[in-house]
């Protein structure tokens, strides 16, 4: 596909995902797949273009994808990469929204100190967000997380 069409088709699969993360957290494993070879191919023509937020985005929906298809090490470094690419663009909520991912896809996979670093990220840059669909989804993960790390069933 020409490189022109291919980034015009990841700018429009990045504006129709924005703002439907509760869709792809809850998107069953099967169709992890077919996202990640999307956010893949979106990744590769943004990182070529000069959209620095959507490539973050498309870098989180990839990084997630990965994760549910088991693929933790590549996740991690997906999100991570996302998290800097959205600082170098200047948009702390999409770097927010990624360390937010890594705490929901990778919690079970990492240490407890580096899942509360990036909550702590997370909360930093999204703590005072407007869309009430992130003020619940930073409640939900906190819970789950407290939960997992520290709950009755885990002796830490």
């Amino acid at each position: 596909m020409r490189p022109d069409v291919l980034q015009r088709n990841a700018l429009q699969w990045c504006g129709r995902s924005r703002g439907q993360d509760d869709v792809l957290l809850t998107a069953p494993i099967r169709a992890s797949l077919e996202i990640s070879n999307q956010a893949g191919e979106a990744t590769q023509a943004l990182k070529e273009g000069d959209e620095l937020s959507k490539f973050a985005e498309a870098l989180t929906t990839h990084g997630i994808a990965l994760a549910r298809l088991g693929n933790f090490s590549k996740a991690r470094a997906t999100l991570e990469q996302a998290i800097r690419v959205s600082h170098d663009a200047g948009d702390p909520e999409s770097g927010g929204i990624a360390a937010l991912a890594i705490v929901e896809e990778l919690t079970g996979h990492l240490p407890v100190n580096e899942l509360l670093t990036y909550f702590s990220m997370a909360e930093s840059e999204l703590g005072d967000s407007q869309h009430p669909q992130i003020q619940t989804r930073l409640g939900k993960t906190a819970r789950r997380f407290i939960v997992s790390s520290f709950g009755p069933d885990n002796p830490s």
